[in-house]
């Protein structure tokens, strides 16, 4: 209140109050050393004030990172996790592609011992199949042989007649059989082209798979690379 009325008084602290006696003296004093206790605890209250200030930035910064850091905790959590998750589905494809390889395999072994097999019986039929062919041709010349023999000796015609109905039945039934023979061919022939394409084409596919497979290696591992190197520079960041 002093205060205000020296303020509205113009007056200089410099200049002493006038005393006019003891009392004024006094009050004198004790207004200076309000003013010097005011200046004291003004400056401090500012220091206090500063104080708070800063531990208030400091705070703030220190809010700041912590959420920063458990963000990064967290994205770095749920990397990992995703990277645990496709390393298991790679490990399923994996193990579901080295079963499918090896049941490629399998078939393929069973294609290739039936077309070995076809093939042997193939052999045989065209081997007794020339056979019969040879008989046949034999039969043929031991009738025109005998035909001619006989037309020099002048044999009777009844027998003549009966032999020749008798190899001409005989010729008929082998060439019945030649034939029955050559279709049995053709149709193993057939079916081992058959098999041979379905061979092939199981080949092909496991080729396929096999490239697909690497291909997913390959991509797997240069996911991982992809990781690694992610993980590398968050963990350099922070």
């Amino acid at each position: 209140m002093t205060s205000s009325i020296f303020s509205e008084m113009d007056w200089d602290e410099g200049i002493a109050m006038p005393v006019a006696n003891n009392e004024n003296k006094l009050m004198e004093d004790e207004l200076l050393r309000m003013q010097k206790e005011i200046s004291l605890y003004s400056g401090d209250v500012a220091d206090h004030d500063d104080r708070i200030h800063n531990m208030s930035q400091h705070l703030k910064n220190v809010r700041q990172e912590l959420t920063h850091n458990l963000e990064l905790i967290n994205a770095h959590t749920r990397e990992l996790e995703t990277e645990e998750h496709l390393n298991s589905i790679a490990e399923r494809e994996n193990g579901r592609l080295n079963q499918e390889m090896l049941r490629l395999d399998k078939d393929l072994h069973k294609m290739r011992e039936k077309r070995n097999n076809f093939e042997n019986k193939i052999f045989i039929q065209s081997q007794q199949l020339e056979e019969f062919k040879s008989q046949m041709n034999w039969d043929q010349q031991a009738l025109e042989a005998w035909l001619e023999e006989s037309a020099r000796r002048d044999e009777d015609a009844i027998t003549l007649q009966k032999y020749s109905t008798q190899d001409q039945s005989k010729s008929k039934e082998l060439a019945l059989l030649m034939g029955h023979l050559t279709e049995e061919a053709q149709k193993k022939r057939k079916y081992l082209d058959h098999e041979t394409t379905e061979t092939l084409t199981a080949q092909i596919e496991l080729d396929k798979t096999a490239e697909e497979f690497r291909k997913a290696h390959a991509d797997r591992q240069r996911l991982i690379a992809q990781w690694e190197v992610t993980i590398e520079q968050m963990q350099r960041r922070d």
